[in-house]
């Protein structure tokens, strides 16, 4: 009975059986795994590319046809744009509006040349040019921007990273300090990051690559690079607290440089203060002066004859010659007294 009722209860839980997997299935994850490697490859040389000014290329497995308005932008437009965040939906709209603004106003020139001068046909594309190029310069400064932020802010990362490495003599594991840190930090971006890289530590306990996506994520240097990868170093191989302490050097030496950039950036807005304060005088005293000149010169009775020296000369020869004309005409005529006498004496 007793055999009967446990042989029952056997059959009614349900046992897992260990399979092993089959020769498609693990094809199916050599190349899963190949596309990844790929993809982060091909991720690394784009970055290298957009260094360099180049194109860059789609990711294996995920190329999309580029769109009309991607091919007519510069090569790093959109992998900026991309890289910030924006979708390739957004930016065809950026782009599109870019390009339409840029060919209204070549339009209005070439009417305006049409109707008021001809120097504004060339006016037009040369604005519509400028507006177009400036548009471009305007994504590429706020990317500057926006990669000094990343950098300045995983700065501040490794200066809380430290002191609860330090604090712990390098026994706490890094899935608690950084719980810590999470609590801790401002910005959105920088919590889901920090959030990922929690997760992914969880899902590959042994693997380096949450560490250095973490990275390329935060700041994407080298510097960036080298300290998670310490860090990981750290906590797998070796507790020694020296490794702690050469961290702490590099994120102060780090945190000194972006504190460099920061006063080069505030100073630099002062740099040509003083020349566009003696340039807009300069505009006022020069506009004075033309004005000056031109009410003077209005009075010097500017013709052809004095541009023209040969004419100065005839004219100057035929002068003399009618002064030297009427002077003999003068010494041969009688003079009135003279006729008169003379008619007396014949009389």
């Amino acid at each position: 009975m007793s055999q009967s009722t446990g042989a029952a209860e056997s059959t009614d839980v349900p046992v897992r059986t260990s399979r092993k997997p089959s020769r498609k299935e693990l094809r199916q994850a050599e190349r899963v795994r190949k596309m990844e490697q790929a993809r982060k490859d091909n991720q690394e040389k784009n970055r290298e590319r957009v260094r360099k000014g180049q194109k860059t290329k789609a990711d294996p497995g995920m190329e999309e046809k580029p769109s009309i308005w991607e091919k007519l932008a510069e090569d790093k437009l959109y992998h900026q744009l991309r890289e910030m965040g924006d979708t390739s939906k957004n930016i065809d709209k950026f782009q599109k509006k870019r390009m339409l603004f840029s060919l209204m106003i070549i339009v209005i020139g070439c009417v305006a040349g049409m109707f008021v001068h001809k120097w504004l046909y060339l006016a037009g594309p040369l604005f519509g040019f400028m507006f177009y190029k400036m548009q471009a310069k305007k994504v590429e400064n706020y990317y500057k921007g926006w990669k000094f932020m990343r950098q300045l802010n995983f700065s501040k990362f490794t200066r809380l990273v430290i002191p609860y490495l330090k604090a712990s003599g390098g026994t706490a594991a890094l899935y608690t300090i950084f719980n810590k840190i999470l609590q801790r930090t401002e910005d959105e971006s920088d919590k889901r990051s920090l959030y990922q890289l929690m997760g992914e530590m969880g899902d590959n306990p042994e693997s380096l690559e949450p560490f250095t996506d973490f990275a390329e994520r935060s700041s994407g240097t080298d510097m960036s690079h080298l300290f998670m990868s310490t860090i990981y170093d750290f906590q797998q191989s070796t507790f020694d607290v020296s490794v702690i302490d050469e961290l702490g050097r590099m994120a102060s030496e780090d945190m000194m440089n972006s504190i460099d950039e920061i006063i080069e950036m505030k100073l630099r807005r002062f740099v040509m203060f003083p020349t566009k304060v003696v340039m807009s005088s300069f505009i006022l005293v020069a506009g004075l002066g033309v004005g000056l000149m031109i009410e003077n010169f209005k009075g010097l009775n500017f013709n052809g004859d004095m541009i023209n020296p040969t004419e100065q000369v005839k004219d100057a020869d035929d002068a003399n010659n009618e002064a030297t004309s009427n002077e003999s005409e003068e010494s041969v005529a009688p003079t009135k007294d003279e006729s008169e006498k003379q008619e007396g004496v014949t009389s």
